[in-house]
């Protein structure tokens, strides 16, 4: 048990780190680096899970000073821990260490025997806090899904290191940073990500808001969340307006518009200027990004990019005549962040100079497009319709669509675009079914009801091929959260009923993950995937997977070449 004595005459605490174990290393902040390597493991081999266990400890180390930290190894290179051998850690270092608090940025997916739960009440029972990782996932994870650990979550809109926000009613307690940390490893600067390295950065809140006082509390979690509720990073204050009543002005050719800022959507545009409808006059990035004085055709990753450099926001004359419009890209996050309501503030001075505006975050699908037919009818189609697709997102579907598109359109086709990107006007799609960011949100038939209408609108121009794409996942990567069950995607393909596939992968996905996508997409739509294409630079995958060629995207005349000898 712990004496007043050890809060009063010993300043600083004592903080277990249940890991790989770490390389040794000199503190900077003045705190005593204990390591300690289980029985299982020879103390001298220095293995991988160190660099995962050394990051954790030096993030601790960063951010207290004048304690003891102790990085004790209880899993090796397979980074894998049975729930007895946690518990037993747990409370070995409990008893050896006598620690303040236990950091574990680790768990497993069950405690069938309830061996982690008993080490829990013994944690409790020796006012020890145990500040657990929750699974990157989202699946349930253990010690962390139990009520008396403090469980730590990092969450996109954390975007600020020591920013988190408390959650009450739910087994996640801290929503943390979600960015990347670098650590120096072995005299090496590693980027690391994830659950397990804020989980370190709430340890040290912790660690630098105990007290006495805290500590002589019955229920220490229940606690600290008080208090760290009134330090908490919040929104709280300030509120985004909602613009329901604001449309998107129609821009055409004659235009000349500023884009910005340079985020994923907007640089998709740059990356396929032919297609975009206005002219592009200027593009203009926040005054932070690093961007601001490169060309766009330095950094750009087609030969379609335009040569403008890329400006500051701040910089925007708006009484200038280059231009008379504004495409704006989604801002909704940066707002957030910066607590500006930068929607609001381009809105404004388009209205104030008589500018016209066509902004991301403002694209709403027509409410008639998801209106369900009795019966649940759905249309068929007469033209050829081919359906790109994707492992994941960020691979540059909608620039597969676009290359697809150019080159049939060389060879002297006539070629319809259904897109489900908030920009498909930008670039001359009138008819398009978007779900991506910041979307509306639509049940599974208003998806497949909404995507059906929207070709039924592309069929009836009697092109000869449509070109469907998608957003990210075709099929579930894990089971164990809600968020990656895509049903959205699914839905959509469904009212797509495309003729054949093109599907982009990952050089880092697995055979098996692409085979099963494979087999799933030929077995529930009963159509052909005609080619892999691997998102990023050459193809690792090399040759063919199950008599599918796998082409990079500098290939993508030998996928048109499979696509017309298809149909």
């Amino acid at each position: 048990m712990y004496s007043e004595w050890h809060y009063l005459e010993v300043m600083h605490l004592k903080i277990v780190v249940l890991d790989g174990g770490c390389y040794s290393f000199q503190s900077q902040n003045g705190n005593k680096i204990v390591r300690y390597n289980s029985s299982s493991y020879n103390s001298k081999n220095e293995t991988s899970s160190m660099n995962h266990g050394s990051a954790v400890t030096k993030i601790i180390d960063n951010y207290v000073q004048e304690s003891t930290i102790i990085s004790v190894q209880v899993f090796n290179d397979n980074h894998m821990i049975r729930a007895r051998d946690l518990a037993s850690s747990i409370k070995k270092s409990i008893n050896e260490f006598h620690p303040d608090i236990i950091n574990i940025s680790m768990g497993t997916r069950s405690d069938s025997d309830g061996e982690l739960q008993q080490a829990v009440n013994y944690a409790v029972k020796k006012k020890v806090v145990l500040v657990c990782a929750a699974d990157n996932s989202g699946a349930i994870s253990y010690p962390a899904f139990y009520k008396d650990t403090l469980s730590v979550l990092c969450d996109y809109k954390i975007k600020q290191i020591k920013n988190f926000n408390v959650v009450y009613n739910n087994w996640i307690d801290i929503l943390a940073y979600s960015g990347h940390f670098s650590v120096e490893i072995k005299k090496r600067q590693e980027q690391v990500i994830g659950s397990s390295f804020s989980t370190p950065v709430i340890t040290a809140i912790i660690n630098n808001m105990w007290s006495k006082d805290l500590v002589g509390q019955d229920n220490l979690i229940v606690e600290i969340k008080k208090e760290m509720s009134q330090m908490q990073y919040s929104n709280d204050s300030f509120h985004l307006k909602h613009h329901h009543n604001i449309v998107n002005d129609f821009l055409t050719s004659k235009d000349k518009a500023i884009f910005l800022p340079l985020n994923k959507e907007v640089f998709a545009l740059m990356n396929n200027s032919d297609f975009v409808v206005p002219h592009i006059a200027s593009i203009y990035d926040y005054h932070t990004s690093p961007k601001i004085g490169k060309s766009m055709a330095d950094i750009g990753y087609t030969s379609y990019v335009p040569n403008q450099v890329i400006g500051d926001m701040r910089d925007i004359n708006w009484e200038s005549n280059d231009f008379n419009s504004v495409v704006l890209g989604h801002v909704k996050e940066i707002s957030l962040l910066l607590k500006k309501d930068l929607l609001s503030e381009i809105i404004e001075k388009c209205n104030e100079y008589n500018k016209k505006i066509y902004a991301l975050d403002l694209v709403q699908n027509e409410k008639k497009l998801y209106k369900e037919r009795l019966g649940g009818s759905l249309f068929t189609f007469n033209t050829p319709i081919v359906g790109v697709i994707g492992t994941s997102s960020k691979q540059g579907k909608v620039s597969l669509q676009l290359e697809i598109t150019r080159l049939l359109k060389k060879v002297g086709y006539d070629v319809g675009l259904m897109l489900t990107e908030p920009f498909s006007e930008i670039i001359g799609c009138k008819h398009y079914w978007h779900y991506g960011y910041n979307a509306s949100k639509f049940s599974w038939q208003e998806h497949v009801v909404g995507s059906n209408n929207t070709m039924k609108k592309i069929d009836d121009e009697k092109h000869d091929l449509i070109i469907a794409g998608t957003q990210s996942q075709v099929m579930s990567s894990n089971m164990k959260n809600t968020g990656f069950i895509p049903v959205e995607t699914q839905s959509v393909l469904t009212g797509i009923n495309a003729d054949c596939y093109v599907l982009l992968v990952n050089k880092t996905d697995s055979t098996n993950l692409i085979t099963r996508i494979v087999k799933y997409i030929e077995s529930y739509y009963n159509r052909p995937v005609l080619a892999l294409v691997e998102s990023r630079g050459t193809s690792e995958l090399k040759g063919n997977l199950n008599d599918l060629p796998i082409f990079c995207l500098s290939e993508t005349d030998k996928v048109v070449k499979r696509i017309i000898e298809f149909f």
